[in-house]
């Protein structure tokens, strides 16, 4: 069965309007009192562009990025930085792309590929009928009870940005920290001393808070060159990795580091990279990484996952637990106040 292209962008603007329709409705929500950021969101499906109050498009990233099982606190402070974020990369922008924004989202672009599937269009004898299979109708109880969790959240935040010295920051966030979160001041600069370095005891317990892994010199050769990195020595002679050992490796690599551990700078021999830049080559969860000589090859240690400034999610997930309140929390990881 061939999906009609007309029928498919049909569908996508009816999930658009149905999907916002249930939102702002069906939930018995209060975002219809008039508070607007103001600002749009343009989502491009299929050649058919919508758009979409900053407000309402925050539930759209929440739902991608969390579970609506967490800590509600913890949601709301997640909710103050995917805002603040967002009027960030805005500035004086009235509208963005919501691609630029490089935010995961749950768009409505994203639920129709679903209906391309033509099981899933089989039987269904009107666009509102691959809607409703799709998102559930607005009387399905477990949707509605997470969208009036999701309705607390944006009435409880509505509008709230962090600010630093009067300026809208860049709140920088992670999964989990390496036990520690960042200085911004330290390794950034002072225009990102906002970014505050502090003690995530819970992230030591989450079960990916440490990852090993094993590397034979062909392997760190092959993932170096995938990431373009060449390697030289004091005389600017390319060196191939396959053919030196993993202890030449080991005794020619300096990793110099923050005070959280995390590598700032990657040293081999002649070659200087960034600490980020030398993690995503090895395809590894952090920069907070040491490296080691065992049985012949090199084991690689990080911990937690990201770049460990701002907030660490999972931590804040506990402060949650808790009881800390979503301003609390999020004080906990920047120097700002919290205001529309």
């Amino acid at each position: 069965m061939k999906v009609n292209k007309k029928f498919v962008g049909a569908i996508f603007v009816l999930i658009t309007l149905i999907g916002l329709l249930i939102y702002i409705k069906g939930t018995g929500t209060k975002q219809d009192d008039g508070k607007k950021f103001n600002k749009y969101i343009v989502i491009d499906g299929n050649g058919y562009k919508t758009k979409m109050d900053v407000e309402q498009f925050i539930p759209c990233v929440l739902f991608a990025q969390m579970s609506l099982e967490n800590n509600i606190e913890t949601i709301k402070a997640q909710a103050v930085v995917d805002r603040t974020y967002i009027a960030y990369m805005m500035k004086n922008k009235k509208e963005i792309e919501a691609d630029e924004l490089g935010l995961p989202y749950m768009s409505y672009e994203k639920m129709i590929k679903v209906c391309k599937d033509e099981k899933k269009l089989k039987g269904k004898k009107s666009a509102l009928g691959v809607v409703k299979n799709i998102v559930g109708s607005s009387n399905n109880e477990q949707f509605k009870s997470k969208m009036q969790i999701i309705d607390k959240v944006m009435n409880e935040t509505a509008l709230m940005v962090m600010k630093n010295k009067g300026e809208i920051i860049l709140p920088l966030y992670h999964e989990i920290s390496g036990g520690m979160t960042r200085n911004g001041l330290e390794v950034l600069g002072e225009k990102y001393g906002y970014l505050l370095a502090g003690v995530c005891q819970d992230d030591y317990n989450n079960s990916d808070y440490k990852m090993e892994r094993y590397f034979t010199m062909a392997e760190l050769a092959d993932k170096m060159e995938k990431a373009k990195i060449i390697i030289y020595d004091n005389e600017k002679n390319e060196i191939d990795l396959k053919n030196i050992t993993v202890n030449e490796m080991i005794e020619n690599t300096n990793i110099a580091k923050d005070s959280s551990e995390y590598a700032v700078s990657v040293k081999i021999f002649e070659t200087g990279i960034s600490g980020e830049d030398f993690a995503n080559a090895l395809n590894v969860d952090s920069s907070n990484i040491t490296l080691e000589y065992i049985d012949d090859k090199i084991k690689i240690t990080t911990k937690g996952k990201g770049h460990g400034f701002g907030l660490s999610m999972n931590q804040a997930e506990k402060y949650g637990e808790q009881g800390m309140g979503y301003e609390e929390i999020l004080k906990k990881f920047y120097d700002v106040t919290i205001a529309e």
